[in-house]
């Protein structure tokens, strides 16, 4: 016996004796449950190699997979993204991992990287932004409902394939911000289904945005696709750029739905619900994307949040990825991404994951950096990303990236073209992340079962330190300088109102330790919370020397230079003020928050 990641494996060579008639023979890819604690499976797809396991706490075998809590399954999150749009045909083809890398077969790769790690979350394994063609020879295209129900049908298979592999997997999927004319059972509701204007949104005059907020059309059209999601084994609903389809509540001031919007997802949501529950299914959880929170009549609707964040080049090899405000570059000045603030008050988990959707091969967006970055830097890339984020919210989840759909797809050095003979349907020219052909499904491995991280660590710390140099430069952004500093000083996260002021009152870019950024270090080492908090502690002056080097030099003191700095503070000889301006001018001769030549 051996402890794999969260569960407990035992090899057998057959199957258990005693099991019922469900399980005879081990079906092959299948997971399933024995009872509440004990599920067994047949790895090899044979009837005489067989594998029984317990379910970890605090999940319990649902007949699926081992389900808990979606706090639980986001703590070691992957992505999975967009398997949806292959057929599970294609799992009948894989062999060697090379081989099927070179091939684009996304399945395949998916299936090799659970040799390295069992995730516990996969994102996107079914989505609804395809068009129904309608081809009377083909079943599954003869009528809108008929292709949801096969496409339902292909997803299930993949996600028991997976589940089987990874048995405390989630599978989540999007109702996204995207309709068909096509796709309508009724197609005479369209363009009353779309929020107004937005027709040919997406291109084709046919297509446009679901009117979430005004429309019980649009609202049933997510829940007839909701309720395939959620027959084919997901249990993560997320509402695709929901302050397009249900509106916003403040527009440039939160990234709030509007309360009409909110009621219009609260009745998708009661509706999955009843579903689900009517058929004896796992719980369902719900969040929007790209907005903060769903309020329908004071009541928050979400479980979860999908986070709109991406990565940005800032000096050589570097991704910097800041807690995104209003009037940065990125999004335009109206923009608030604020989910990880608020998501904190609210005690609501957030997904962060690697953007791939740059519809412009040009653009490097986060999986095309990935993929175009030499292998030590891809994986210090990993690293330091995964780390950082993690510092902004106890609750945020970073999806650590595996095999992923990339829409117009540009392969880098290590991505490869999908292979178009298995996709669903002919989506035209599109590639896939590889994890095994790329190198990092065992670093995705390392970094899931890694302790949450430090940057000022010191060695031999249990957790894991952050480049100095690489988290220096994420410190140049007013968005990340807050962050950190309310972390290594108050141990908190900020409160709403003092960050969006800090973010407001400091620089566009923090590029030296003097000046601003120790201005701002000591305005919270002065506050009346730091005060109460130091008087309180059995060493005021150790707290403070601590709590300046690591906001400021970035590392923790060690035992000599902690005595040294308290005796300097105790004898008068220094005050914190003095401390703060010694550190700022060492960091600044160390060149720290220098920007790095791109």
């Amino acid at each position: 016996m051996q402890i794999t990641g969260f569960v407990l494996w035992a090899i057998v060579a057959s199957c258990v004796a005693g099991s019922n008639a469900a399980v005879a023979g081990c079906p092959p890819n299948k997971l399933i449950c024995l009872n509440s604690t004990h599920w067994i499976r047949n790895v090899l797809g044979t009837a005489d190699e067989c594998e029984i396991g317990q379910c970890p706490q605090p999940t319990y075998c649902d007949g699926r997979s081992c389900v808990g809590d979606i706090a639980f399954h986001l703590s070691r999150a992957a992505d999975y993204q967009l398997v949806m749009d292959v057929t599970a045909d294609e799992l009948d083809k894989c062999g060697a991992w090379a081989d099927d890398a070179a091939a684009g077969r996304i399945l395949c790769d998916v299936w090799h990287a659970t040799d390295f790690l069992q995730p516990s979350f996969g994102l996107s394994l079914f989505i609804d932004w395809l068009t129904f063609q309608q081809n009377n020879s083909n079943p599954c295209l003869a009528s809108p409902a008929a292709y949801r129900q096969c496409l339902s049908q292909n997803s299930a298979r993949q996600i028991a394939a997976l589940q089987a592999r990874s048995p405390t997997l989630m599978a989540s999927g999007g109702l996204m911000e995207f309709i068909d004319k096509n796709n309508l059972d009724d197609p005479t509701q369209y363009p009353a289904v779309c929020v107004p204007g937005s027709e040919g949104a997406w291109g084709d005059n046919n297509t446009c945005i679901p009117d979430i907020k005004g429309s019980q059309y649009a609202r049933d059209y997510y829940v007839a696709w909701g309720k395939a999601y959620i027959d084919a084994g997901v249990r993560a609903i997320f509402f695709g750029q929901a302050r397009l389809t249900g509106g916003e509540a403040q527009p440039g001031v939160t990234s709030a739905v509007s309360e009409a919007g909110a009621e219009g997802f609260q009745y998708v949501i009661q509706q999955l619900r009843a579903y689900a529950a009517a058929q004896n299914y796992s719980t369902v959880y719900f969040g929007p994307q790209a907005a903060c929170c769903i309020v329908a009549n004071g009541v928050e609707q979400a479980d979860f949040v999908y986070g709109a964040q991406h990565l940005m080049t800032a000096g050589p090899d570097y991704l910097v990825q800041p807690l995104m405000r209003k009037g940065h570059p990125f999004y335009g000045p109206n923009d608030w991404h604020d989910a990880n603030l608020i998501n904190d008050a609210s005690g609501i988990p957030v997904i962060l994951d690697y953007d791939n959707w740059s519809g412009n091969p040009s653009i490097k967006d986060d999986i095309r950096l990935l993929a175009s970055a030499p292998l030590p830097e891809r994986i210090a890339m990993m690293k330091n990303h995964w780390r950082n984020l993690r510092l902004y919210n106890p609750r945020a989840t970073v999806i650590v990236v595996l095999s992923k759909f990339v829409a117009c797809f540009d392969p880098g050095t290590c991505g490869v073209p999908m292979a178009p003979e298995d996709m669903f349907l002919n989506i035209g020219p599109s590639g896939v992340y590889s994890s095994m052909n790329c190198g990092t499904a065992n670093i995705s491995r390392e970094l899931l079962l890694e302790a949450f991280p430090d940057p000022t660590a010191v060695n031999g710390s249990q957790t894991q330190p952050i480049d100095r140099v690489w988290w220096g430069q994420q410190l140049r952004v007013p968005d990340v300088l807050v962050t950190w500093a309310y972390l290594a000083i108050l141990n908190r996260n900020a409160d709403l109102g003092g960050y969006e002021y800090a973010v407001q009152m400091l620089p566009s870019s923090v590029d030296s330790a003097s000046g601003a950024r120790c201005d701002f270090v000591m305005t919270l080492v002065e506050s009346a919370e730091y005060q109460k908090m130091c008087a309180a502690s059995t060493n005021c002056a150790a707290v403070t020397v601590t709590a300046l080097s690591r906001s400021i030099l970035l590392w923790t003191p060690d035992a000599a230079s902690l005595d040294y700095y308290v005796s300097l503070l105790a004898s008068g000889m220094l005050t914190p003020a003095k401390l703060a301006a010694m550190f700022c001018a060492a960091a600044d001769q160390e060149a720290l928050y220098t920007p790095l030549s791109a």
